[in-house]
């Protein structure tokens, strides 16, 4: 009998899909002393235009006919921006698909969390993805400011996603 499922991680920025990676491997090795099978499958991150809805879909579904094909009973997309075509993906998409939305409100639900904010690319602040789904279960979005937006946006693109992190970052951040 197989103890785990087979898990597909649609990657949509090599960096995310890695920490998600990293993370399902460590849990599992915590938790069963073992980690599940993993595949995943990445276009590269340039082909992704938030400004084109259609080619997001169309890439991110690609991708979960790949991982799909490789034997995934379900797919996660470890990216908070590809959650403005979920819902499109969903509907067609051939393996169940995990909402990192929905996972972190229900883990704010289950931790108490009255009040939060979502630090993320400048179009997961800006349109926030979160706000009304926080506000149907009762919770409170702060939003930086759009300054702070932009130097957060400015921080993942030139620090995080090429693994640096400077210490006065951290500090400021």
């Amino acid at each position: 009998m197989k103890a785990y499922k087979h898990v597909g991680i649609v990657g949509v920025t090599a960096v995310g899909a890695a920490l998600c990676y990293k993370e399902i491997v460590i849990e599992g090795i915590k938790r069963f002393k073992r980690c599940p099978e993993i595949s995943m499958h990445a276009h590269p991150q340039n082909e992704f235009d938030v400004a084109d809805f259609n080619k997001i879909t169309s890439l991110i579904l690609e991708s979960i006919e790949n991982v799909k094909r490789s034997g995934a009973e379900f797919a996660i997309i470890p990216a908070n921006t590809a959650h403005y075509v979920f819902d499109d993906v969903q509907a067609v998409s051939p393996l169940p698909l995990l909402s990192i939305i929905d996972l972190t409100i229900n883990d704010c639900l289950k931790r108490k969390v009255s009040k939060v904010s979502v630090l993320g690319t400048f179009p997961t602040m800006q349109f926030s993805l979160y706000r009304d789904k926080l506000k149907n279960v009762g919770i409170q979005l702060v939003e930086p400011s759009q300054e702070e937006k932009e130097r957060l946006d400015m921080i993942i693109a030139e620090e995080l996603l090429l693994d640096h992190v400077d210490s006065d970052t951290v500090k400021e951040v």
